[in-house]
């Protein structure tokens, strides 16, 4: 009573077509042509592996305003009450949001500190303040700077690329994402 059927096609016009094997290609094809479905399927499915309430997923889409930890704290008054902090004489590198450029000054520390992982205290022991400041200098400047001409010490390197941590605006985790982070670890 039951019927099966397979049906084969050979046409060649199809065999000319190019078959697309790589799933990513459909990803990144998405992402381009239609921005905002993409947005919300990954974070459709990012919230259902962390499992995140309404609210938490409105933070995380940018329909609420993030809230920090702590008794009615917000993103905006936490930030409003450092303003004195800010100083008036920022660089290109430290105390700017993060850039290209200023991530490209940033990793030839990366890549020094990386060659001189060995080093006995490396982010416990600061680095010399006036070799810091020249450094800190060279980088808000532009200029490329040869960590490894023996001119700096890696705890120098490692104490300014701290700084540059403690500089930034807004911090690597942003408080946008606070809550997947905490859901995440």
């Amino acid at each position: 009573d039951a019927l099966c059927s397979i049906v084969l096609c050979n046409d060649a016009s199809l065999r000319s077509q190019p078959v697309i094997y790589n799933p990513d290609f459909f990803v990144e094809k998405l992402r381009h042509e239609n921005p905002e479905v993409f947005t919300e399927l990954m974070v459709s499915n990012i919230t259902r592996l962390i499992d995140l309430p309404g609210v938490e997923l409105a933070q995380l889409m940018g329909e609420v305003e993030p809230k920090l930890p702590g008794p009615n704290a917000t993103a905006t008054s936490f930030f409003k009450s450092l303003n004195f902090l800010k100083r008036k004489d920022k660089g290109v590198v430290f105390g700017a949001p993060l850039t290209e450029e200023g991530i490209a000054q940033i990793y030839q520390l990366i890549e020094y500190l990386h060659k001189n992982l060995r080093t006995e205290g490396l982010f416990r022991i600061p680095g010399n303040s006036n070799r810091l400041q020249i450094l800190k200098d060279s980088l808000n400047s532009g200029i490329d700077i040869d960590v490894d001409s023996g001119e700096f010490h890696p705890n120098d390197v490692a104490t300014l690329l701290k700084m540059f941590l403690g500089e930034l605006p807004e911090p690597l985790l942003t408080h946008r994402h606070y809550h997947a982070h905490l859901k995440i670890a």
